[in-house]
């Protein structure tokens, strides 16, 4: 399959999530564009943060909402991967992280890679950032803002959505019934997308660390 990479243009998107749901806070927006754009996005979550469910909920009950959140966005769920990794260990498990990342890699011809930023100060989200800079040094890679996790956003790459776009991000949170009971709040997602479009003169837009970006 051939891949442009001019712009935005660009047949297979990976995104790297530590955890179930942070795609969806990360870059869900953008992702529903792309897709809506025709381009194939594969997911990989590393891990299902078993030890943080809540009861009742089980691994199962995670994975369904994980594939009922990318049937939103439009991800196929022949295109998302699960692993394993106990959550905020992931540093004793750099190596078999970077084997996956390298695995999907050969495999695949990705063109662009979104991964946590560089400045998120979760332990788990670090090892991915990381790991993914080493992998994939011949992709396109963009790092996703967390704002409860970042230190600092550097609002150097943006996509502009539409409200579509944000309707789909906010929709997908919701299929994680296991999370309600964190303090996330769809609507304060939805400001966030629109400061960040106020800084590009759009009505809503998601804001990406720049990392890495090839041009031809």
């Amino acid at each position: 399959m051939e891949i442009i990479r001019k712009g935005l243009v660009m047949s297979h998107v990976l995104v790297l999530s530590p955890h179930t749901d942070d795609l969806e806070f990360g870059c869900g927006g953008t992702i529903k564009k792309l897709v809506q754009s025709g381009h194939r996005v594969s997911l990989i979550v590393f891990s299902t943060c078993e030890e943080s469910l809540p009861p009742p909920y089980t691994i199962a009950d995670i994975k369904a909402e994980q594939l009922a959140s990318c049937n939103v966005l439009g991800i196929s769920k022949n295109d998302v991967i699960f692993k394993d990794f106990p959550v905020r260990r992931f540093d004793s498990y750099r190596q078999d992280i970077l084997e996956v990342m390298i695995d999907f890699k050969r495999n695949n011809k990705v063109a662009q890679v979104f991964t946590p930023s560089s400045t998120d100060v979760h332990q788990d989200h670090s090892v991915i950032n990381r790991e993914s800079i080493r992998a994939f040094k011949d992709s396109c890679l963009l790092g996703y803002e967390l704002p409860w996790n970042d230190l600092s956003s550097s609002n150097r790459f943006f996509h502009i959505l539409s409200n579509e776009d944000i309707s789909a991000k906010e929709n997908a949170i919701g299929c994680f019934n296991s999370q309600k009971h964190r303090f996330y709040d769809a609507k304060a997602l939805r400001s966030l997308a629109r400061v960040r479009g106020l800084q590009i003169k759009s009505k809503y837009a998601e804001c990406f660390e720049l990392i890495r970006w090839l041009q031809e």
